[in-house]
């Protein structure tokens, strides 16, 4: 009973996110029990909760090792490789679930999770699919049926598995965003009186309460009532601002770390080793145009489209960075070894990917704060800078809500992104003097001004011939999975072009304020 008791309440607290309570109860059950499986698991969710993957996965471990017959923590196990991007560990470990469980909707939809993270949507399908036909009544798996079509450009799919969602559920709040993204409200409303009257009538988490503040935001815009949509997104964006935790003074070390380190490190000093397959890095701010650019490359028949990869993140961290400074020292000692750690890092990591192709681009934005480290590691990459107009960066940032908080979080605050965009600007400027002949830049609103001949001179510093495809780039069937979905599945259109002016009155004096670097 007792047992039982203690198990229950520790469940409990960590259902209400008391994940250190739960660490330190638990650790002192471990000492009374400890060979109960169960209570290393529930440390493992905790340290899951607290973003401590590897001390998670170290519980999962000992919690298999406790009871090697018992589902549970080697699904929770996957699911940390996953967030580590261990994929093949992960992927393993899917497998070797489903060869003793045959239908479990949960073991399907964590492994769609898994294949589209490797760019394999084609699985994901299936396996949501799969868990649908099990348990059909969960709107959730429904939900994720319909962002995978969305993120494959069928939006008509996408739309009607939303509409079979509503019609169980009309308060299901997701289904309202995805349409939100999908839905033109100045031809219709649509859903808008809907999202409305849940905005103003339940009792919404945070999370969802946030979502429909964008979403209703944008429907506004659509409808050019630029005052009712700049008062929801701003509410959202306060919402965010508050329940993120982002700290400008972390990045503002780190990028001064950067520039002392690389205007001492010799541009020439790069590696002779290193893989044959070339890295196109396109990198900028968030909405300053890099997906259009991606699906332009990757209409390319000698080009795969990888999207947003966390890799040279990964690597970098792993290797140089220590409490947001970069170590001179580890990065002297790996430019003058034989070997080349960085680009075997990352392509290991790519292996899990099934790209046939030479050429791959990688569209991480914010690698724009390792361009030196490209050059010495990557050498035979190509480096595309995407720019814009500055004001309209800032605004497609504001409105915009970006899944990846974590790294994303100066975007809810204008005073943030006014911050931020200074410092990616003086970086820029720093990567354009010291690497210049290493960098190509595009600017968005000459691309859409202009894209035959922008869209030529970008293939030929890629070393790619002229083909019909990438003037046909919204044809193109690659997963997209960031905020630009729905705008980078049409031709290139204008109406973006001086779109901030339409918001000058509420945020002149941020704009104000954007490339002052202090």
């Amino acid at each position: 009973m007792e047992l039982n008791f203690e198990i229950e309440n520790l469940v409990e607290k960590l259902n209400s996110k008391r994940h250190r309570e739960v660490i330190d109860e638990a650790k002192e059950s471990i000492k009374k029990y400890p060979n109960i499986f169960v209570f290393y698991n529930i440390i493992g969710l905790a340290y899951q909760g607290i973003g401590n993957l590897e001390e998670a996965k170290l519980f999962f471990l000992k919690a298999i090792e406790k009871n090697p017959k018992e589902i549970g923590p080697k699904n929770n196990l996957a699911n940390t490789y996953v967030s580590l991007g261990k994929f093949d560990e992960a992927n393993k470990l899917f497998i070797e679930i489903l060869s003793k469980v045959k239908k479990s909707p949960i073991i399907y939809i964590n492994y769609a999770h898994l294949k589209k993270k490797i760019n394999d949507y084609k699985s994901a399908l299936q396996f949501v699919e799969k868990a649908i036909s099990i348990d059909e009544n969960n709107l959730e798996y429904y939900e994720e049926l319909a962002n995978i079509y969305q993120s494959l450009g069928n939006f008509n799919k996408s739309k009607e598995i939303c509409a079979k969602i509503l019609e169980k559920n009309q308060k299901y709040i997701p289904a309202h965003i995805i349409l939100s993204r999908q839905i033109d409200y100045k031809e219709n409303k649509n859903n808008l009186d809907k999202m409305v009257e849940l905005h103003k009538k339940e009792k919404l988490s945070l999370n969802n309460k946030i979502k429909i503040c964008f979403a209703i935001g944008k429907a506004y815009e659509d409808q050019n009532n630029y005052e009712k949509s700049f008062k929801f997104i701003e509410e959202a964006n306060n919402l965010q601002d508050k329940k993120v935790e982002y700290k400008l003074e972390n990045d503002k070390k780190l990028f001064k770390s950067i520039k002392k380190i690389f205007s001492k490190t010799d541009p020439k000093k790069y590696k002779i080793n290193f893989n044959e397959k070339k890295i196109i890095f396109i990198v900028g701010l968030p909405r300053s145009g890099t997906t259009l650019v991606e699906q332009i490359l990757s209409s390319h028949s000698k080009v795969d489209g990888a999207g947003e990869l966390i890799y040279l993140k990964k690597s970098i961290d792993k290797t140089f960075v220590k409490e947001n400074i970069i170590s001179e020292y580890l990065l002297n000692q790996e430019i003058n070894s034989e070997k080349n750690i960085i680009n075997d890092l990352y392509f290991n990591f790519l292996k899990s990917h099934s790209f046939s192709k030479n050429i791959i681009t990688d569209k991480a934005p914010q690698n724009f704060m390792w361009i030196g480290f490209i050059r010495i590691f990557f050498p035979n990459a190509k480096v595309i800078h995407c720019c814009r107009n500055s004001n309209d960066n800032f605004l497609s940032l504001y409105k915009n809500n970006f899944a990846s908080n974590q790294h994303m979080g100066w975007t809810f605050n204008p005073k943030k992104i006014v911050s931020f965009y200074n410092l990616y600007s003086d970086l820029i400027k720093f990567w354009k003097v010291n690497y210049n002949n290493f960098l190509y830049e595009i600017n968005y609103d000459k691309l859409v001004i202009d894209q035959h001949s922008e869209i030529e001179k970008l293939l030929n510093y890629c070393e790619l011939e002229f083909e019909n495809e990438c003037f046909n780039h919204h044809k193109n069937k690659s997963p997209i999975t960031t905020v630009s979905m729905y705008q980078a599945r049409k031709p290139i259109y204008k109406s973006s072009l001086n779109s901030s002016k339409t918001y000058r009155k509420y945020l002149d004096k941020y704009y104000n304020e954007l490339n002052k670097v202090n």
